[in-house]
Parts: structure tokens; C-alpha cells; sequence
């Protein structure tokens, strides 16, 4: 991964943009990059946790002692 992500350099072109219109299009390529990291992460986050809730199925087990 790069040091600064495209939705950085992006944001330093819509700090200084005066067009309103190239602003408006500025904003909105942030806005989509920004949502398909967020989705990124969660779907990460979310696949590490169903694994870890499968591994631990087996953990969660009590045995009972039996009577003799």
C-alpha cells in the first residue's frame, strides 16, 4: 500500500479546488473511495470473526461428569 491513499490526494485537491462543479465530483470520488474501504474493512473484520466463532464451537462444550 502506498504511503497516502488516492482519497488522501484527493482531499488535498478538494481543499484548494475552486470549481464548483470539479469540487462536487472531488467530493464524490472521496465519498465512493471511503465507502468501499469501509466495506472492505467491515467484510475483513467480519470473515475474521465468523472463523474464530467456528473454531470455537468446539470449545464451548461442557462436559458433564457421568454418575457411577
Amino acid at each position: 500500500m502506498r504511503n497516502k491513499e488516492r482519497w488522501q490526494e484527493l482531499c488535498e485537491l478538494a481543499a484548494v479546488e475552486q470549481d464548483s462543479e470539479k469540487l462536487l465530483a472531488l467530493v464524490q470520488e472521496i465519498n465512493r473511495l471511503l465507502d468501499d474501504k469501509r466495506n472492505r474493512l467491515l467484510n475483513k473484520q467480519s470473515g475474521a470473526t465468523e472463523s474464530k466463532t467456528e473454531s470455537d464451537i468446539g470449545r464451548n462444550i461442557e462436559v458433564q461428569p457421568r454418575d457411577q
